[in-house]
């Protein structure tokens, strides 16, 4: 048609839902730019309970982000300050490198804005939480042995192949080298070792009557 610049696209065509053409065409507009201004976006992702409100500084800050909304959409369907509401979009989405209503922006960097072009206000910045270490079941206590280290150096290979039952215990859960560590660790624990016959030069291990094994 002479005089419109305005192109027609057969792919953005569709069946009308409402009979009244006016209140279909808000419909369209106020779906556009919702769309235009989804927070998923900018990479942000909505909490399973409180939505995208979490992504905020404050409630006030999301109240004003759904006011935004409204008012951007209320001028494009009312026609009031078109090619300004069009232009803040469209700096909202080439600033945030989004060509294209499919494209979200990428990974956000550590103490990123999420919104680079400053048009939706309050978003919390967005911090990589550090990385856990490890879990180990032990804490802070070494597992080290200070006083023996049990290598193949020591002759620990050789007292395996003396033990012909070794593969056949095995079979059953047994190791050989728990039970070499465990009997190593007492010895240099002191287990067994009775202060009082150490000090009076004794050789008898014998257990006092008294005595109680935990």
């Amino acid at each position: 048609m002479s005089g419109c610049n305005k192109q027609l696209w057969k792919r953005d065509w569709k069946f009308q839902t409402f009979e009244d053409i006016e209140v279909e065409r808000q419909l369209e507009v106020t779906k556009s730019v919702y769309d235009a201004l989804e927070l998923s976006r900018l990479g942000i992702v909505a909490d399973p309970k409180t939505g995208y409100e979490s992504a905020f500084e404050d409630l006030k800050s999301y109240n004003d982000y759904l006011e935004l909304r409204e008012l951007l959409a209320l001028n494009l369907a009312l026609k009031t300050d078109v090619a300004a509401t069009r232009k803040r979009l469209t700096e909202f989405e080439n600033t945030n490198g989004l060509n294209s209503k499919a494209q979200t922006k990428n990974q956000l960097k550590d103490g990123e804005y999420p919104d680079a072009s400053g048009l939706i206000k309050g978003l919390r910045k967005r911090y990589v939480p550090k990385a856990l270490s490890p879990y180990n079941p032990f804490g802070d206590i070494p597992q080290d042995r200070e006083y023996y280290h049990i290598g193949k150096d020591d002759g620990f290979e050789s007292v395996l192949s003396r033990n012909k039952k070794y593969e056949e215990y095995q079979q059953w859960g047994y190791s050989f080298e728990a039970y070499l560590d465990e009997n190593l660790l007492r010895a240099f624990s002191g287990l067994g070792v009775f202060v009082d016959n150490e000090k009076g030069g004794k050789t008898d291990m014998t257990l006092p009557a008294n005595t109680v094994m935990g």
